[in-house]
């Protein structure tokens, strides 16, 4: 399954290329689906955010550090098999009921393991970067953490059984994302 995320617009575009027996591709039963997705992210760069006070989920498991999060990076990532989230998982408001994780990494500047103290002139200065991971796709009725968002639950289920059973027939489920 090859999916585009076009931030501009806000929509997540699959499209499902199956194959014949033979491997030739069988045009006849190509698919296309659209999701409504979007990317938002409370930050310093939006003024949502004045405090760098979530931690980053280091990709080279170094210890994490506080930081401002970012939007999810533009590339091409692949999609890994959706995870169920449990009710009783602390996140589960913010995740719904499946995440559908990527290899989507970036740098970010971090402020140390501590949490921050702005300077003498009220401003929060960076100490270090970090590349930053866990950046997937999930329903949340708000903002997220640099994560993508559907527009709704079902959009999300219906996202991760479609990628899922790319995964499972023995194919992939690839990302690409671009303003």
């Amino acid at each position: 399954m090859s999916s585009i995320y076009d931030k501009s617009s806000q929509k997540i575009t699959s499209t499902i290329i199956p194959q014949k027996a033979d491997g030739s591709v069988d045009y006849i039963n190509i698919r296309t689906y659209a999701f409504n997705a979007s990317n938002n992210v409370r930050n310093e760069i939006n003024g949502q955010r004045t405090i760098p006070d979530i931690k980053t989920i280091p990709a080279n498991k170094e210890t994490p550090e506080y930081y401002y999060p970012r939007t999810f990076p533009n590339g091409t990532f692949d999609v890994g098999k959706s995870q169920p989230v449990s009710a009783s998982n602390p996140n589960a408001k913010y995740l719904g009921e499946v995440f559908i994780p990527t290899t989507a990494t970036q740098l970010v500047p971090t402020y140390g393991t501590k949490k921050p103290e702005p300077d003498s002139n009220g401003n929060y200065v960076s100490t270090n970067t970090q590349n930053d991971s866990a950046y997937g796709l999930h329903y949340s009725p708000g903002k997220t953490q640099g994560c993508i968002a559907f527009g709704s639950q079902v959009e999300a289920n219906g996202f991760a059984d479609l990628s899922d059973k790319a995964i499972a027939s023995g194919g992939k489920s690839k990302l690409s994302v671009g303003e």
